[in-house]
């Protein structure tokens, strides 16, 4: 599908952006996908995925991953974020779901983002413990960028800290299993393993790059060949700006590593 035969069905956002949402059939169920694009995204611009935060942190992740999208289809790109299998607008059941499933999510929404607008920079990223299933796509579709913002690499840790808000905010009421903040929490997440350096794979015949940005505030990622973006404040407060700093550092470092940034 070429990009003038979806403009038709996209919404008109402004200064020629376009937001098209569709859902994809995959093994997990239908998937909901929103994708951003300019009315003529350059040639061999980026080919961006965004995977969300949890539920959790679903508002907090849905504004970076829309943000995101949006100022790198300004620049030329064509990018997209998805909600997770039983998660948001896609099917699935929580409680069941594995990283793999994650994974192929991302990598549906990759897929089809390219096949649709044609090769270029592919780039992956990944907000909080979205970075993890964000490192196996980028690596299993040899990524060019793999931008990872305020992530949770430590998924068991990630939904443990849930638990614990859980428990303290619901003291005396009953809930079922396995549940915290609304959602069931998904045990076979927790076990996903930790993404070790180097997170994309030296390739000579690309060349890749990966970058944390993060709040001053959070923990250092400290994984080699990882650059780190520092800015100020923290996620602990609910910003008034709905993450500007963090979002806007996100769009500068895939749209100048991209070569996209005065476009």
């Amino acid at each position: 599908m070429a990009i003038r035969d979806w403009l038709g069905d996209a919404v008109h956002i402004r200064d020629g952006l376009f937001r098209h949402v569709r859902f994809l059939p995959t093994a997990s169920g239908s998937l909901y996908m929103s994708l951003y694009a300019a009315t003529d995204p350059g040639p061999g611009g980026p080919r961006l995925v965004v995977c969300p935060a949890w539920h959790a942190d679903g508002d907090y992740g849905f504004e970076i991953a829309h943000h995101v999208c949006a100022g790198v289809a300004l620049h030329g790109g064509v990018a997209a974020m998805f909600h997770w299998p039983g998660h948001g607008e896609s099917d699935g059941d929580p409680r069941t779901l594995t990283m793999q499933q994650l994974v192929a999510a991302g990598e549906a929404v990759l897929d089809e983002v390219i096949g649709d607008h044609g090769p270029g920079i592919v780039a992956v990223a990944g907000v909080q413990v979205g970075a993890v299933p964000a490192v196996a796509v980028a690596r299993s579709r040899r990524a060019d960028r793999l931008l990872l913002i305020e992530p949770d690499l430590d998924a068991d840790a990630h939904f443990a800290a849930i638990e614990r808000t859980a428990r303290r905010t619901s003291l005396g009421k009953d809930r079922p299993p396995d549940w915290a903040a609304s959602r069931f929490v998904p045990r076979h997440l927790r076990e996903a393993p930790v993404p070790t350096a180097p997170l994309l794979p030296a390739d000579p015949t690309r060349v890749t790059r990966s970058a944390a940005i993060r709040y001053e505030a959070s923990t250092p990622i400290g994984l080699d060949g990882v650059e780190e973006v520092v800015v100020p404040g923290s996620r602990r407060r609910r910003s008034p700006d709905h993450h500007l700093a963090l979002r806007e550092a996100a769009i500068d470092w895939l749209n100048r590593t991209t070569g996209r940034a005065d476009a």
